[in-house]
């Protein structure tokens, strides 16, 4: 009986690595896009920024400020930043769970 326990033990170990690297898998390639996402969204809202500057009269452009000010979408950047960084965590929390490093204590996805 002792024997069938570790082939027992020893399938339930297999399958617990073959569902890290699945999760490890989905981790990185889920990471890599987000990480695109949120590097993709700064770079089109700086180059919005960017653009908007450039037009209209300096009372517009103060209009304008103030506006985005009052919104509070001058954290927009720093959101998108927040998102990419993220999505770098879990690429490397996905790596690790490929190469074996990695412990999944700490749980969740991240959206």
């Amino acid at each position: 009986m002792s024997g069938s326990e570790n082939t027992g033990s020893t399938g339930g170990q297999a399958g617990n690595s073959i569902g890290e690297g699945i999760k490890g898998v989905f981790n990185t390639i889920g990471g890599a896009g987000e990480s695109i996402r949120g590097n993709f969204n700064n770079f089109v809202d700086q180059a919005g920024e960017g653009l908007a500057s450039n037009m209209g009269s300096k009372e517009e452009q103060e209009a304008r400020q103030a506006k985005l000010g009052q919104e509070g979408s001058g954290t927009k950047v720093g959101e998108n930043a927040d998102i990419a960084s993220k999505g770098e965590e879990q690429v490397k929390r996905g790596i690790n769970q490929l190469t074996g490093q990695g412990s999944t204590s700490s749980g969740g996805s991240t959206n």
